[in-house]
């Protein structure tokens, strides 16, 4: 049993609507392809954007995973207390939200556009 809830994506194609659930990722993964849609990294699990592939959605860490982002990333990242996130030579556009012991890091030769929230 989680201690999270995951919310439903709703997409708008051709006048129809249609529901997705998050991608969750357990484990350590990479994103093998562009994707558009929310993502939650378990507990525990490592999760990397790689050059080249890009992320539109929401990207929330759970306490204690890790994160890699060096493709690009279009929406808000949450990092819950306990996880680390790492952009390097990438573009994050969007909001961090970090709580408690949450962390991010940013190398120099990464862009980020939006605003950093500590809570």
């Amino acid at each position: 049993m989680r201690d999270h809830q995951h919310p439903i994506d709703q997409f708008n194609i051709d006048g129809k609507t249609e529901y997705r659930e998050p991608i969750t990722i357990e484990g350590n993964q990479e994103l093998a392809g562009n994707h558009i849609g929310s993502i939650c990294v378990h507990a525990g699990a490592t999760f990397s954007i790689p050059t080249g592939i890009e992320h539109i959605g929401s990207l929330t860490f759970q306490p204690g995973s890790t994160g890699y982002i060096l493709g690009n990333h279009t929406g808000t990242i949450t990092v819950k207390p306990g996880a680390t996130v790492e952009i390097r030579r990438a573009q994050q556009n969007g909001n961090i939200i970090l709580e408690g012991t949450g962390s991010f890091y940013a190398s120099p030769t990464a862009v980020v556009n939006g605003i950093l929230y500590q809570q």
